[in-house]
């Protein structure tokens, strides 16, 4: 997966591994950067009021036109299955953003079989099995080979994060899923 200069920018202010400043600072000292983009959207980001509270969101819809937010919704979940793998040791909270995404629609993450995990946050574990890791792995190979490929979007009532599921059935873990691929593949 290859970013743009802007992406792998703009990709850290989303991480937080730079400040809106250092983003800012980025945008005026680049120079290249017109070039990528065209005068007016460069011209945008030279105008843009980066020292507004809600700037990180303006600045979304500002560059919604070219940035690929699939490839950062990939690079995240990639870091947070690459973290799992490596065995990190904030393995709770791996957890519990992985819980998270699959709530926000990632419906894919069933794969860990979040159900019956723990109790509570208190009980979740501070390392992770061999099994998570495997499961991790899998899901990275899904993204590579583009059985799984994640848009970026938005959808539904819900505001559920949108996703092309082009595994096949064997891969299903729960009902819902399997009745998913099936409906698509009658078409």
């Amino acid at each position: 997966m290859e970013l743009t200069i802007l992406e792998t920018e703009y990709f850290k202010l989303l991480e937080d591994e730079i400040l809106i400043k250092d983003f800012e600072n980025w945008v005026y000292s680049s120079d290249i950067l017109e070039n990528e983009l065209g005068n007016y959207l460069y011209v945008s980001l030279l105008s843009f009021k980066y020292n507004k509270r809600d700037s990180k969101y303006e600045l979304k819809k500002l560059l919604k036109n070219v940035v690929d937010f699939g490839k950062y919704e990939r690079l995240h979940l990639s870091n947070i299955l690459t973290s799992i793998i490596n065995g990190e040791k904030n393995a709770a909270n791996l957890l519990i953003k992985c819980y998270d995404l699959l709530g926000e629609g990632y419906h894919f993450l069933e794969y860990f079989e979040f159900v019956g995990y723990c109790d509570n946050y208190e009980e979740l574990p501070n390392v992770f099995s061999s099994e998570d890791k495997i499961k991790s792995a899998e899901i990275l190979r899904w993204f590579k080979n583009e059985e799984i490929i994640l848009t970026g979007n938005r959808v539904g009532e819900f505001n559920q994060r949108e996703y092309i599921d082009n595994r096949n059935i064997k891969h299903a873990s729960n009902i819902w899923t399997k009745n998913v691929i099936l409906q698509k593949n009658k078409k």
